[in-house]
Order: C-alpha cells, then sequence, then structure tokens
C-alpha cells in the first residue's frame, strides 16, 4: 500500500501516512546542483518533515541514528548527517522556500533558509558516490512541492541544464522503523 501520494505531475509529494519518504528521480554524482524546495503544508510549531539529500536505496531510514540521509528536521532546525546530528540551524514553517546546493566535486551541501545562508550542513559527501534531493516525514498530512533544480556539469542522472519536468519526486516508501 502507498504511504505517499505524488502530485502536480511529480513536483509535490503528500504523506499520507508517518514514516515515509521520496527523493528526486536525479541522482548527482559530479558537478554543482541547486534545488529548492518549499513546504506547502506542515503543522507550524509542530512541523514533521525533512528536507536533504539520501543515497539511492536507503537501508535504513529515518531522520535519526541512519546512513542513508542527511537531513534537516524541519521541527528544530536539527541537521541529521548520516548517523550523527552535529549542528542546528534555522526551524523551518509552513511555507518557506529551503535552497540547497550540493558541490559533490567538493562534496558539501548548503542551505539557505527563505532566503538566509545557513553555510555549508555537510562535507565529505564524494564517499556517498551519488546523492538524490529527498524528503522524509515522519507524520501523515505534511507536503513539499520542489519549486526547481538545475545542475552544472557532471551527475549521474541529470546532466546540465536539468528542467524542473524532468525532476520529480519518486520512490515513495514507507520507513522500515517507527519515529518519535
Amino acid at each position: 500500500c502507498l504511504q505517499a501520494r505524488i502530485k502536480a505531475g511529480g513536483a509535490r509529494i503528500y504523506s499520507e501516512s508517518s514514516d515515509t519518504w521520496g527523493h528526486v528521480n536525479v541522482g548527482m554524482s559530479s558537478g554543482v546542483h541547486q534545488w529548492e524546495v518549499m513546504v506547502t503544508e506542515d503543522s507550524s510549531g509542530g512541523e514533521c518533515t525533512c528536507l536533504g539529500v539520501s543515497v539511492a536505496n536507503p537501508r535504513d531510514t529515518g531522520y535519526e541514528h541512519q546512513s542513508s540521509f542527511l537531513l534537516v528536521r524541519c521541527f528544530n532546525g536539527g541537521v541529521y548527517n548520516f548517523g550523527s546530528s552535529e549542528s542546528s540551524i534555522e526551524k523551518i514553517h509552513p511555507k518557506d522556500k529551503v535552497r540547497f546546493e550540493l558541490n559533490m566535486d567538493r562534496g558539501t551541501l548548503r542551505c539557505w533558509i527563505r532566503g538566509k545562508d545557513q553555510g555549508i550542513i555537510g562535507s565529505d559527501l564524494r564517499k556517498h558516490k551519488t546523492l538524490f534531493p529527498c524528503v522524509q516525514f515522519y507524520s501523515s498530512g505534511r507536503e513539499t512541492q520542489l519549486e526547481w533544480f538545475k545542475s552544472k556539469g557532471g551527475g549521474g542522472g541529470g546532466g546540465a541544464g536539468v528542467s524542473k519536468r524532468l525532476a520529480s519526486m519518486e520512490h515513495v516508501k514507507r520507513s522500515k522503523k517507527a519515529l518519535p
């Protein structure tokens, strides 16, 4: 049974139950990639959405204590970096736009929230070979929208000039373990 719904031609993902995730269908293994996501539905002050990047086939899921994702937890701005909680940035609320820049040549992930640079939130990412923009929900009734996606050089699933039409959410799965 599908636990999330893909909407708007792949630009939106909606959580129909808790513990779900999905990622964009463009893998990034080299070059510089930018995308923007808007949290279109969530509970203000009780956000249950995480945004970031994932490996192609996560072995484990959940925003904490996992090795398959680098995520920003909207509720508290916690950065969960492939198994460790290293830092916090600004909280992300409904209707906020969050931009990411993944530089696979340098192995870094940078984040902007509401246009404000949060700095590099992940490094040493080349060891993961190919990463995908992703979203993870730990409650139902949440939704995000991929606003745009672009690539310069390299790729792995998309080359230079990948447009929003080609970048869409897919690979929706139910988490293997319940989250708090």
